[in-house]
Protein backbone atom coordinates (compact mmCIF):
# COMPACT_ATOMS: atom_id res chain seq x y z
CA UNK A 1 0.00 0.00 0.00
CA UNK A 2 1.52 3.38 -0.72
CA UNK A 3 1.79 5.37 2.07
CA UNK A 4 2.27 2.64 4.49
CA UNK A 5 0.17 0.32 6.46
CA UNK A 6 -3.57 1.85 7.77
CA UNK A 7 -3.10 4.76 5.27
CA UNK A 8 -5.90 5.18 2.96
CA UNK A 9 -6.03 7.36 -0.12
CA UNK A 10 -7.71 10.57 -1.01
CA UNK A 11 -10.16 9.03 -3.38
CA UNK A 12 -11.59 6.68 -0.65
CA UNK A 13 -13.20 9.76 1.14
CA UNK A 14 -14.16 11.80 -2.45
CA UNK A 15 -17.86 11.95 -1.86
CA UNK A 16 -20.20 13.00 -4.59
CA UNK A 17 -20.82 16.60 -5.01
CA UNK A 18 -24.31 17.95 -4.96
CA UNK A 19 -24.85 20.44 -7.68
CA UNK A 20 -26.97 23.28 -6.83
CA UNK A 21 -30.50 23.04 -8.51
CA UNK A 22 -31.02 26.26 -10.57
CA UNK A 23 -33.56 29.07 -9.77
CA UNK A 24 -36.20 27.47 -11.92
CA UNK A 25 -36.43 24.39 -10.01
CA UNK A 26 -37.41 26.20 -6.76
CA UNK A 27 -41.02 26.13 -6.07
CA UNK A 28 -42.93 29.06 -7.29
CA UNK A 29 -44.13 30.27 -3.66
CA UNK A 30 -40.29 30.88 -2.97
CA UNK A 31 -39.68 32.99 -6.37
CA UNK A 32 -43.05 34.86 -6.68
CA UNK A 33 -44.22 35.71 -3.29
CA UNK A 34 -40.46 37.62 -2.73
CA UNK A 35 -41.38 41.18 -2.36
CA UNK A 36 -38.88 44.53 -2.93
CA UNK A 37 -38.69 45.68 0.47
CA UNK A 38 -40.06 49.15 1.37
CA UNK A 39 -38.10 51.33 3.48
CA UNK A 40 -39.30 51.59 7.15
CA UNK A 41 -40.49 55.53 7.30
CA UNK A 42 -43.06 54.53 3.83
CA UNK A 43 -44.48 51.12 5.65
CA UNK A 44 -44.71 53.00 9.08
CA UNK A 45 -46.86 56.52 7.06
CA UNK A 46 -48.58 53.64 5.01
CA UNK A 47 -49.45 51.80 7.85
CA UNK A 48 -51.05 54.79 9.64
CA UNK A 49 -53.13 55.19 6.74
CA UNK A 50 -54.41 51.36 6.35
CA UNK A 51 -55.62 51.19 9.84
CA UNK A 52 -57.35 54.60 9.64
CA UNK A 53 -59.40 53.27 6.71
CA UNK A 54 -59.93 49.69 8.91
CA UNK A 55 -60.96 51.88 11.42
CA UNK A 56 -63.64 53.47 8.94
CA UNK A 57 -64.82 50.83 6.95
CA UNK A 58 -65.55 48.65 10.07
CA UNK A 59 -67.58 50.96 12.44
CA UNK A 60 -64.43 50.57 14.91
CA UNK A 61 -62.46 53.07 17.19
CA UNK A 62 -58.60 52.86 18.28
CA UNK A 63 -57.80 51.96 21.91
CA UNK A 64 -58.07 54.38 24.40
CA UNK A 65 -54.53 54.46 25.20
CA UNK A 66 -52.80 55.97 22.37
CA UNK A 67 -49.25 54.24 23.10
CA UNK A 68 -50.82 50.62 22.89
CA UNK A 69 -52.56 51.99 18.84
CA UNK A 70 -49.09 53.42 18.57
CA UNK A 71 -47.05 50.47 19.49
CA UNK A 72 -49.50 48.08 17.27
CA UNK A 73 -48.94 50.20 13.86
CA UNK A 74 -45.08 50.27 14.55
CA UNK A 75 -45.37 46.16 14.82
CA UNK A 76 -47.66 45.71 11.41
CA UNK A 77 -45.24 48.45 9.84
CA UNK A 78 -42.20 46.36 10.86
CA UNK A 79 -43.95 43.23 9.56
CA UNK A 80 -44.39 45.06 6.09
CA UNK A 81 -41.05 46.09 6.24
CA UNK A 82 -39.65 42.54 6.88
CA UNK A 83 -41.97 40.29 5.06
CA UNK A 84 -43.94 42.60 2.91
CA UNK A 85 -47.28 41.50 4.67
CA UNK A 86 -49.15 43.12 7.77
CA UNK A 87 -48.65 40.08 10.09
CA UNK A 88 -50.35 40.80 13.39
CA UNK A 89 -47.25 41.55 15.58
CA UNK A 90 -48.62 40.02 18.60
CA UNK A 91 -47.74 36.56 17.58
CA UNK A 92 -44.63 35.04 16.09
CA UNK A 93 -44.79 35.03 12.20
CA UNK A 94 -45.07 31.01 11.10
CA UNK A 95 -45.33 31.57 7.14
CA UNK A 96 -48.43 29.03 7.19
CA UNK A 97 -52.02 31.00 6.36
CA UNK A 98 -53.59 28.60 8.39
CA UNK A 99 -52.22 29.74 11.76
CA UNK A 100 -50.65 34.09 10.41
CA UNK A 101 -52.78 36.71 11.40
CA UNK A 102 -52.89 39.27 8.83
CA UNK A 103 -54.23 42.62 10.23
CA UNK A 104 -57.26 43.23 10.20
CA UNK A 105 -57.55 39.66 11.26
CA UNK A 106 -60.74 37.39 10.58
CA UNK A 107 -60.70 36.20 14.63
CA UNK A 108 -60.42 39.72 15.54
CA UNK A 109 -63.34 41.34 13.96
CA UNK A 110 -65.73 38.12 13.96
CA UNK A 111 -64.59 37.08 17.84
CA UNK A 112 -62.85 39.26 19.70
CA UNK A 113 -64.24 42.67 18.78
CA UNK A 114 -67.91 41.39 19.45
CA UNK A 115 -67.07 39.45 22.95
CA UNK A 116 -63.67 41.64 24.09
CA UNK A 117 -64.23 44.66 22.70
CA UNK A 118 -61.20 44.77 21.43
CA UNK A 119 -58.40 42.22 19.30
CA UNK A 120 -56.27 40.53 20.41
CA UNK A 121 -53.60 43.35 19.66
CA UNK A 122 -55.57 46.46 21.07
CA UNK A 123 -55.44 48.26 18.24
CA UNK A 124 -59.15 48.28 16.92
CA UNK A 125 -62.28 48.63 19.34
CA UNK A 126 -65.39 48.77 19.64
CA UNK A 127 -67.24 51.91 19.34
CA UNK A 128 -68.72 51.73 23.58
CA UNK A 129 -64.82 50.14 24.12
CA UNK A 130 -63.70 51.67 27.42
CA UNK A 131 -61.28 49.52 28.86
CA UNK A 132 -61.06 45.89 30.17
CA UNK A 133 -62.89 44.33 31.96
CA UNK A 134 -65.56 45.02 28.47
CA UNK A 135 -68.84 45.83 29.86
CA UNK A 136 -70.71 45.77 25.88
CA UNK A 137 -73.67 48.21 25.62
CA UNK A 138 -77.45 46.84 26.13
CA UNK A 139 -78.97 46.25 22.83
CA UNK A 140 -81.48 48.71 22.46
CA UNK A 141 -79.96 51.25 25.27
Amino acid sequence: MPGGPGRREAADFERPRRVPEPASALEPSVTKDVKPKKDLETCLEQTRGFVQKVVDRFGLKFHPDPEITETVIQGLARNQHEHGVRYCPCFVVQFDKAVDRVCPCKPGLNEEIPRDGRCHCGIFCAQDYTGDPYQPAAAGA
